[in-house]
């Protein structure tokens, strides 16, 4: 990638533990090195991902610059989203996607 690409990921999870979320974030974070995350109360979380150093604070200028309604409030709840130790990142070897979505669908219908 050349420039300063960024990559913006729309992720739904709703479990108690975010599982999904954590999951994705470790591995974003193997080649996106800063990674924020605007989240609702609702499950949705959007994923800001960049290839280079970025402070919170400057993402936050950078939404509030664009003047649409979404991206002031989006720049109001972003925030720094680092997954907890132990984290695993999905691999060829290990992306239990599928059965980390049945559960939060189950979770969802009760």
């Amino acid at each position: 990638m050349t420039g300063d690409p960024l990559l913006m990921m729309n992720l739904f999870d709703v479990s108690a533990d975010r599982q999904l979320l954590f999951a994705t974030a470790a591995t974003v974070r193997r080649v996106f090195p800063s990674l924020m995350v605007r989240s609702d109360i609702h499950g949705n979380h959007i994923l800001f991902a960049f290839t280079g150093p970025r402070s919170l604070e400057s993402v936050r200028m950078a939404l509030k610059q664009a003047h649409t309604g979404l991206s002031e409030t989006a720049a109001e709840v972003i925030a720094d989203l680092t997954p907890p130790p132990g984290t695993h990142a999905f691999t060829d070897d290990l992306a239990p996607i599928e059965e980390m979505t049945r559960g939060i669908m189950r979770a969802v219908r009760q």
